[in-house]
């Protein structure tokens, strides 16, 4: 479930905003303006959402809290969204001739609807 809190998040940072790409890139200009990226993460096992930990009292993470804050509070706002995980980039290999994906290659990224854009 989620908190009405974090709804209301939603609603204050996109108010005025109309088309998707708005909402988008207010809750983008948002979480840059209000979180720090580390991967030394906190965690507050009192609060139960970890979501709500990062957004509210932490404020820094890595790229699966971010994704994570930013496919709800689109959603919130109306706007279809996706969290997605993968591998970012590889090393070309000339000798085996392949791209050699390392663990520190892993990332988390957002993929959202934007109406006529797609």
């Amino acid at each position: 479930a989620i908190s009405p809190r974090l709804g209301a998040l939603a609603q204050e940072i996109t108010r005025g905003k109309d088309q998707p790409a708005a909402k988008a890139q207010a809750i983008i200009d948002w979480l840059r303006k209000t979180h720090g990226y580390t991967v030394e993460l906190k965690r507050n096992d009192a609060i139960p959402d970890p979501l709500e930990d990062f957004i509210f009292h932490q404020q820094t993470g890595h790229c699966e809290y971010f994704a994570s804050a930013l496919v709800v509070l689109l959603r919130l706002s109306g706007v279809p969204a996706r969290y997605v995980n993968g591998f970012l980039g590889g090393e070309w290999n000339d000798i085996g001739r392949h791209i050699t994906i390392r663990d520190n290659r892993a990332h988390s990224w957002v993929e959202a609807y934007m109406g006529t854009y797609g």
